[in-house]
């Protein structure tokens, strides 16, 4: 891929992004912004993961990966699902709200 065409499909994404978050209700768009969308796509692509996976994958302490995935559930975006195997564990995933966005930005 060119820098150029990177910098186009960027631009986007986060044009499209900005859209989702404002219908519902958000208004962010910052680099933090594109944070949350990376958040939010790597737990797409492994669901069932752990709020430690997101931290040391992200680069930030638990606690911060908690408060994150708090907002996204309370807007929808996430759900905590208690692990079967370990009770005292929470597995991630998506809601079907945030695939469908993820399924029509895969096509840029």
């Amino acid at each position: 891929m060119k820098s150029d065409q990177f910098f186009d499909i960027y631009q986007t994404l986060c044009k499209e992004w900005e859209a989702f978050l404002l219908s519902n209700g958000i208004k962010l768009m910052t680099h933090p912004g594109i944070r949350i969308l990376s958040v939010c796509y790597y737990i797409s692509r492994h669901p069932g993961c752990s709020l430690n996976e997101v931290a040391r994958e992200f680069g930030i302490t638990a606690g911060t990966a908690s408060n994150l995935v708090d907002s996204l559930c309370r807007r929808g975006f996430l759900e905590r699902i208690q692990s079967e195997a370990d009770r005292r564990s929470i597995c991630l995933t998506t809601t079907p709200r945030l695939n469908a966005f993820l399924e029509r930005v895969k096509e840029l």
